[in-house]
């Protein structure tokens, strides 16, 4: 009789990012981890807010409603923290760069955040196409958020590894 060969497990992907905490636990994906963890107390006032619109049966009006500007303001607010955190962490060079993203962030993201939120609160009867122009907000500042987190998770790696460790 032959043994049949059991199966071995298959490598973990090596592009998968892969962080050592300080008890020597690996942990794969951090940075998405953490970026969701952030993000959600950003998107759980919108979670209530769509089920109690559902539960009164006025699931339609969820977008109506100015939380959305609010949110996309508070992520484009932590997207230049974190950049301002990742270029503290760095040499010289980056800073003009950094200088540009977070007036990019500010003149693309921000401010129209700002002023869609004083619209949808100050208007009545909304204008059409306001409600979608703050929901796509949202959406863009909340991939922006989760594309900065990465950038500072990268930026603490590459420190530690270069042997600075984190502050």
């Amino acid at each position: 009789m032959s043994k049949k060969q059991l199966p071995t497990k298959t490598k973990i992907n090596q592009d998968i990012p892969k962080y050592t905490t300080t008890y020597g636990e690996t942990v794969y994906n951090a940075p998405l981890k953490s970026a969701l963890a952030e993000s959600l107390f950003v998107l759980l006032p919108l979670m209530i807010i769509s089920l109690v619109f559902a539960i009164k049966g006025d699931l339609p009006e969820v977008p109506n409603q100015a939380e959305w500007a609010f949110g996309a303001t508070v992520l484009s607010g932590q997207s230049i923290i974190k950049i301002v955190l990742a270029v503290s962490k760095v040499q010289t060079p980056r800073i003009s760069n950094a200088i540009l993203l977070i007036t990019c962030i500010i003149i693309i993201l921000l401010v129209p955040s700002l002023i869609i939120l004083t619209l949808m609160l100050t208007l009545n009867p909304i204008p059409k196409g306001l409600p979608e122009i703050q929901i796509l907000l949202f959406v863009i500042s909340l991939l922006v958020f989760f594309g900065f987190h990465a950038v500072l998770e990268s930026f603490q790696a590459e420190l530690e590894i270069k042997g600075h460790g984190k502050d």
